[in-house]
């Protein structure tokens, strides 16, 4: 029994290998004779990489070829990593803090694409080709990360502003800033490595780049530009006119025009004269005639991109080409003076803080100046002395020769405090207040103090004093309480004691008659002549004047500006 087993089990294996096919299957596949070209878009442009020292840096590689499989990293001969992806986009991202700043790596990327044969060993991932490429890979500190500024220059009528191109991965695109208030342009070509900067004319100049990354922002060092303006000259002609020339401005193209401002006095006061439409421009002739004090020019550069206001003098002075010192018409002054004086006669006499000019009215022209250091200054109503001020001392000076016949110093005056505001008689005496806000009767050619007093208010610089001719009556008017409200006092020297004899709260205007000695003010309207010995009133008569009033005591007329500010009206104060 046992061997009849074996006997059919022999028989049945025997049978089992001789089977014989009938026929052989084949796979169809695409014969591929040559590698085929791939397309590979990388996230730089060059084959020496550089990439921050700090966080994380990812390079990124795609293809539209849909036969690549996967990629392959390696740092010198380091596998970094292998990334199987059917996308076509690759992307690794490692931190490189871990590696040496400033020695060459080498990068090495591999790219297996399938044969496309469609065999089984290439749907296997079997059969295919191996692309492979090899960078230099350099870390860095992200300060040198940055694409620096190489040059600033003038080019074209402009500013042309050049720079490196960025050398890192991920690059996005470049901001162009000048000053961080203000950026220039945007650039998304990294090959793009310049811009005119079109706003620039010649000033504030701060350049610099800021790169934008997939990895990050990095800012470039700070290059600053100052080329100048160009320098303006005044000239004057001999029929009187002016000149006004500058230089042609490198950055012509960038500039629509120019303004020209005149500046009287320096000190913030300043006017535009005229707007030139027209970049190429370098001169512009000031034809008007007309009475003037010494006036500077300043030629305003006007950008096409990004004008900006002015807002003080001191914007002016910085923005702007400066002449010098130039008389534009007859030498009569229309400086926005500190103290203007008019006595009885053909001078006046008024101060720029610097100086106070002796003025011929009949001639138009300055004929005689003294030195002064301060705002404030006073000539008796006869118009023979001069009191000005110097530090630490008052000058009396004779008004006829402009020479200086006494120097009060400031140990003259009581606890040696300086006046602040002063005014003189015809007899050399006079009043004065300092800052502690007490006023004196004062005898400046003896150097005494006659009496003292104060106010009923608050006592400022720009309080209007007048003094009687024989210098024993001062009228004073100051801001009582809540500004604009005014009082105006009376006050009399009396038995060496300052005696308050008149007040009235809504006085416009007043003086003193330097020949008659009276008192006259105008109230609501009316113009008032009043004796000061007793109050009494010598006559009355109605005016037009809201906004200026002035005597004119050589022809004995009261001159004043109505509400509307566009008629001036003159009055005969003998007439009426």
């Amino acid at each position: 029994m046992i061997k009849f087993k074996y006997i059919l089990y022999l028989i049945l294996i025997l049978s089992a290998c001789e089977f014989e096919p009938e026929g052989v299957y084949e796979v169809d596949v695409e014969p591929v004779t040559e590698a085929p070209d791939i397309t590979v878009d990388l996230n730089f442009l060059t084959d020496t990489i550089y990439v921050p020292v700090t966080g994380y840096t990812t390079l990124i590689y795609s293809t539209p070829d849909p036969n690549v499989r996967y990629a392959l990293f390696k740092l010198n001969n380091i596998q970094l990593s292998k990334i199987e992806s059917t996308s076509g986009t690759f992307t690794f991202s490692f931190s490189s803090g871990q590696y040496q700043k400033g020695i060459p790596y080498e990068l090495n990327v591999e790219l297996f694409r399938g044969s496309g044969s469609g065999s089984l060993a290439d749907k296997l991932n079997a059969e295919g080709f191996l692309y492979s490429k090899s960078f230099v890979l350099f870390f860095e500190e992200d300060a040198n990360m940055a694409s620096q500024i190489i040059s600033v220059t003038p080019k074209n009528g402009s500013l042309r502003v050049e720079w490196e191109r960025f050398k890192g991965v991920g690059f996005r695109r470049y901001h162009v800033f000048n000053s961080v208030f203000y950026k220039i342009d945007i650039i998304d070509d990294q090959n793009r490595t310049f811009l005119y900067d079109e706003s620039y004319i010649g000033y504030n100049g701060d350049y610099y780049i800021v790169t934008e990354t997939d990895n990050g922002s990095f800012t470039s060092r700070h290059v600053y530009y100052e080329e100048g303006l160009p320098v303006a000259v005044a000239q004057r002609g001999d029929d009187l006119t002016v000149e006004v020339s500058w230089g042609k401005s490198k950055f012509e193209n960038n500039i629509s025009g120019y303004r020209i401002f005149e500046s009287y006095n320096r000190f913030n006061y300043f006017n535009e004269v005229v707007f030139i439409e027209d970049g190429a421009a370098t001169e512009y002739n000031f034809n008007e005639s007309r009475f003037a004090v010494e006036t500077r020019f300043y030629v305003l550069p006007i950008p096409k991109k990004r004008e900006i206001p002015l807002n003080s003098y001191d914007d002016l002075r910085y923005r702007a080409s400066m002449t010098e010192d130039i008389i534009i018409g007859d030498h009569m002054p229309i400086y926005p003076f500190s103290f203007f004086h008019t006595p009885p006669g053909d001078f006046c006499y008024f101060t720029d803080i610097f100086q106070v000019y002796k003025f011929d009215c009949v001639n138009n022209t300055i004929t005689d100046s003294i030195p002064a250091q301060n705002v404030y200054m006073s000539v008796s109503p006869d118009g023979k002395r001069i009191l000005s001020s110097k530090p630490l001392q008052i000058e009396l000076t004779d008004a006829e020769n402009m020479e200086v016949t006494d120097v009060i110093p400031a140990s003259s005056f009581p606890d040696e405090d300086m006046p602040v505001q002063f005014v003189i008689a015809n007899n050399g005496k006079g009043v004065f207040s300092n800052q502690k806000a007490d006023y004196y009767f004062y005898d400046y050619l003896n150097k005494t103090a006659q009496a003292v007093f104060r106010v009923d208010g608050e006592t400022n610089l720009g309080d209007k004093m007048k003094i009687s001719p024989d210098g024993q009556y001062v009228c004073v008017r100051h801001i009582k309480g809540i500004y604009p409200n005014y009082l105006t006092e009376l006050i009399k020297l009396e038995n060496g004691e300052a005696v308050k004899i008149w007040s009235d709260s809504e006085i416009d205007f007043f003086d003193f008659n330097p020949a008659a000695g009276e008192l006259l003010y105008v109230k609501n309207g009316v113009l008032t002549r009043m004796s000061p010995d007793n109050l009494t009133v010598i006559s009355e008569m109605a005016v037009n004047g809201y906004h200026f009033f002035d005597i004119d005591w050589n022809n004995n007329e009261y001159v004043s500006l109505n509400e509307e500010r566009d008629l001036i009206s003159i009055y005969n104060l003998n007439s009426g």
